[in-house]
């Protein structure tokens, strides 16, 4: 390109310095002027055709540079039609589609070459020049890459039959789809490449054998050259699509059938052609030949493409025939099911179509199993849903009393410690509103189990406050007292299993940073490490261990130093529940005085220091005792 330039502007200045020269000489006597002036212009002439003639030379460097470049001999074309210059037009594309070969075209598809010569003949209401251009096309299917190219190429011939307005214009593309989708003769059924030889044409595997021993060719396998588009074309959904709509539009309900029966056998049938053939057919009132469509259809696809054929399907079988074919129906829903992998998220449509179906039409208790397998072939993430709207369902047909044993299982089965909390906290107020008291307390203390009140966020806080006004509204003090008793225990529970796993993790820190350590400080560092942790460990267990005591108020007083009575009796005060519980105070404290005696003679003249301190006076006997001083004292005396 560049030299080309530079040769076109030399030429140019060349013209251009004639033609200056020429007009600044003196015309000599025996020139005539008349002369003189056609020579000047014939020199301006050459330099205008040269400049109106620049970019077709450019494209002619560029062609024989590279003839197989789509995009400039459309570009050519260009230049003739803008010049209005059909014939050059016409010349240009039959060059064009003569010598661009597809596996070596760039910058853009050869096909376009055929469809852009066809419509310049329609452009110009030649339609039978048109159709010999598409049908040397079609017939020489090795000028184009692919099926999908020739398949292009097919449609825009029926298109341009149905732009041409007149009556026989539907059945004439009808008659091109049909040439199209007609299977070659010679067709095996499947593409199967054909053996080539480098240097030569096809050959049998003989030839090829034998052809490869000279040393003068090899064995090659080009795939997409050798599997030739005119056998693959009559398989394009494409060019199935265009006519299972023709015939749909303008043809007969048999005909529509037919196309779709074929596009079945040869697979090459989508999701979308179904919906709209089935949408077709209980269009004309042919619903059982729609139903016929949808059954070969599931029987096609795999699995999830078939969820939308198989949802389409049921409903519009159930909208028809609602309970009048109930059997088939069922079975329907069970095959469908059938083909639903375990734990997949889709399968929640047809579980609940499948339970509406029985709630209408139908028995419930069969709706509510379809709903109890529902919950267990969902995935986790959606099975609290589920549970969910299976108590709803079997609350409404069944009554309250019903959803018991649902709330069971949901509790067993929940994924997650909020699930079952939430499930508990919903099963006791249920049992609440039917006046079942008992059960209620008996479910909170069953699911506290798994409400952490430190960290168990939101829902556990929601679960201990339910509970706490419950006890407020339906129990006693003894029943809130037991549940404060559940709360601590269950925070301990959960508190020594962070601890274990806190020291669980320090400790294989210790061990990860004493084997880093190990090669500088030797085998007494790695033990004097081990030693030092295991030691730091024993004194977190011992703390942890005399708190529990402390929290528990068990004091028992030293020989007889009524320091270490006082100091005791203030550590029980400090851990004192006072919940008003003084009804029997002073029969308690009759009794401890009655037997304090004896409990000195037991333990061999060591005092027992209670809640309220060693020998407490006569005087002091109407004070309220707290619960935790009288379950003291009744173990002292027991």
């Amino acid at each position: 390109v560049r030299d080309f330039a530079v040769v076109f502007d030399a030429c140019a200045a060349f013209l251009e310095g004639v033609a200056a020269a020429a007009m600044e000489a003196e015309p000599s006597a025996e020139e005539i002027a008349e002369d003189r002036d056609a020579e000047i212009g014939l020199v301006l002439a050459r330099l205008e055709d040269l400049t109106e003639r620049r970019p077709l030379l450019m494209s002619s460097v560029l062609l024989r540079q590279n003839p197989h470049n789509v995009h400039e001999w459309h570009k050519r074309a260009r230049i003739f039609l803008d010049r209005e210059d059909l014939a050059g037009a016409v010349e240009v594309f039959t060059s064009a589609v003569a010598s661009v070969q597809p596996w070596k075209a760039s910058n853009g598809r050869p096909h376009t070459l055929w469809l852009a010569f066809a419509k310049l003949y329609e452009d110009h209401d030649d339609l039978e020049s048109a159709r010999s251009v598409f049908n040397k096309a079609v017939s020489t299917p090795e000028k184009f890459r692919g099926p999908d190219d020739l398949a292009a190429v097919w449609c825009e011939f029926a298109e341009m039959e149905l732009r041409t307005g007149t009556p026989e214009a539907p059945a004439l593309a009808i008659k091109v789809l049909e040439r199209a989708t007609a299977r070659p003769k010679n067709d095996g059924g499947k593409d199967r490449p054909a053996k080539r030889l480098r240097a030569g044409k096809p050959a049998g595997d003989a030839e090829v054998v034998l052809g490869a021993g000279d040393g003068n060719a090899a064995i090659s396998w080009d795939y997409e050259a050798d599997r030739g588009s005119a056998r693959a074309c009559w398989r394009s959904p494409r060019v199935w699509g265009m006519l299972a709509d023709l015939q749909m539009s303008v043809g007969s309900v048999a005909d529509a059938i037919r196309v779709y029966d074929a596009m079945m056998d040869y697979k090459v049938v989508t999701v979308e052609m179904v919906m709209n053939a089935g949408r077709h057919l209980e269009k004309k009132r042919h619903f059982e030949d729609a139903f016929r469509i949808y059954e070969r259809a599931v029987a096609t696809f795999p699995w999830p493409a078939v969820l939308a054929v198989w949802t389409v399907y049921l409903d519009r079988f159930v909208s028809r025939f609602g309970g009048k074919k109930l059997e088939r129906a069922r079975d329907l829903f069970e095959e469908a099911l059938q083909k639903v992998p375990q734990g997949d998220r889709n399968a929640r449509i047809l579980y609940l179509m499948y339970a509406d179906l029985e709630e209408k039409h139908g028995l419930p208790k069969k709706a509510m199993g379809i709903l109890a397998r529902a919950a267990e072939a969902v995935p986790d993430d959606e099975r609290a849903s589920m549970y969910k709207l299976y108590i709803s369902k079997a609350s409404q047909l069944f009554g309250v009393t019903r959803t018991r044993e649902i709330f069971e299982k949901a509790i067993m089965t929940a994924v997650d410690t909020a699930t079952s909390v939430g499930f508990s906290q919903r099963f006791a107020e249920l049992e609440t509103r039917l006046g079942e008291i008992d059960r209620a307390r008996a479910i909170y203390a069953h699911g506290a189990q798994a409400a952490d009140p430190g960290t168990g966020g939101r829902a556990a806080d929601e679960y201990w406050r339910a509970w706490g006004d419950f006890e407020l509204a339906h129990g006693s003090e003894e029943t809130y007292a037991e549940m404060l008793r559940v709360k601590r225990s269950v925070q301990m529970k959960f508190s020594r299993a962070h601890l274990t796993t806190g020291a669980a993790a320090s400790r294989g820190t210790i061990e990860q940073q004493a084997a880093a350590g190990s090669g500088g400080a030797g085998i007494h560092g790695v033990v004097g490490m081990a030693e030092q942790s295991r030691g730091a460990v024993d004194i977190a267990a011992m703390e942890r261990q005399a708190e529990v005591l402390m929290a528990d108020g068990a004091a028992v007083g030293g020989a007889s130093g009524e320091g270490m009575e006082a100091g005791a009796a203030q550590a029980a005060n400090e851990e004192e529940i006072d919940i008003g519980m003084d009804d029997d105070d002073d029969d308690d404290n009759e009794d401890v005085a009655a037997t304090g005696g004896d409990q000195e003679a037991a333990f061999g003249g060591i005092k027992v220091v209670g809640i309220e301190g060693a020998a407490a006076p006569a005087e002091d006997a109407d004070e309220p005792v707290g619960a935790l001083a009288k379950l003291k004292r009744k173990r002292a005396q027991a």
